[in-house]
């Protein structure tokens, strides 16, 4: 899958998509799909460290600006087509690396 259409995925469910967050989630994802599998309980660790190197940054601001990532979806984004790429409706804003698992698991789907 290409980046474009993994970004027009991630904008589908963004509230402010110019956020230096989505360009990490992005990035994130797309780890993923290459790895072909999830980090569990590694996403730090592993994930955030690679987009960090990608991104000349350090781990922390990766964490912290996904997170505000995620926060806008939630905040402003649209939830019916969140809704739709998780699979059932959410009753809590998913954490980071929930939405991270639930973008990959969808995009990993649609191959």
């Amino acid at each position: 899958m290409n980046t474009s259409s993994i970004e027009l995925i991630i904008q589908s469910i963004s509230g402010h998509p110019t956020m230096l967050g989505y360009q990490y989630l992005l990035c994130a994802v797309e780890l993923c799909l290459e790895l072909n599998s999830f980090p569990n309980r590694k996403v730090i660790q592993i994930l955030y460290q690679q987009v960090a190197q990608k991104f000349h940054t350090s781990t922390g601001n990766v964490a912290r600006n996904v997170a505000r990532a995620a926060d806008d979806c939630w905040d402003h984004g649209d939830l019916e087509q969140l809704k739709k790429i998780v699979g059932h409706r959410l009753s809590d804003k998913p954490t980071p690396a929930e939405l991270i698992y639930y973008l990959f698991r969808y995009l990993s789907n649609q191959k």
